[in-house]
């Protein structure tokens, strides 16, 4: 199995202008290539209250001496939206047997009284590249089923 190092930035850009958040942006990628990473990936989140979200910006840094297209990349990040309580990633990601997806609700979920937790069974992973590779996440409710009443977006971290 091919190792590969990665780092994620984390950039708190609340409450901050354009200006700033780009400029802060900017500064974490810079530090991440001046330690040898390259960004593959820069998604914001929001986090919180419909009204009044908390957003941040997630860079994913890859060691540059390790990137190679064949090998699945240590961590992806990737966005969707649950449907009646499901919800498959497909797009842009390259899933293995053994990719583990942790999510990330960026907003209420909607629709349902009895969310217990969103869900990820390795088993649903259908190994392959971008369009091919997919990861099936699921909103349990409060008794462990499909909460097939949840509703609402989130972000996913993929770890291979």
């Amino acid at each position: 199995m091919a190792t590969t190092d990665s780092r994620i930035a984390i950039v708190d850009i609340d409450q901050m202008t354009a200006a700033q958040a780009a400029a802060a942006i900017n500064t974490e990628i810079e530090a991440l290539e001046t330690a040898g990473f390259v960004v593959r990936e820069q998604r914001t989140v929001s986090l919180g209250p419909d009204r009044n979200p908390k957003q941040f910006v997630l860079l994913l840094g890859l060691l540059a001496a390790h990137l190679d297209s064949a090998v699945a990349p240590p961590m992806q990040v990737a966005s969707g939206t649950f449907v009646a309580g499901t919800a498959t990633i497909a797009a842009g990601i390259t899933v293995t047997a053994d990719t583990d997806a942790f999510v990330i609700p960026s907003a209420v979920l909607t629709g349902s009284t009895n969310v217990g937790c969103p869900a990820h069974l390795k088993a649903s992973n259908v190994v392959g590249g971008p369009g091919v590779g997919s990861v099936t996440l699921n909103v349990l409710g409060d008794d462990g089923a499909i909460d097939s009443d949840a509703a609402g977006d989130f972000a996913v971290l993929l770890v291979n």
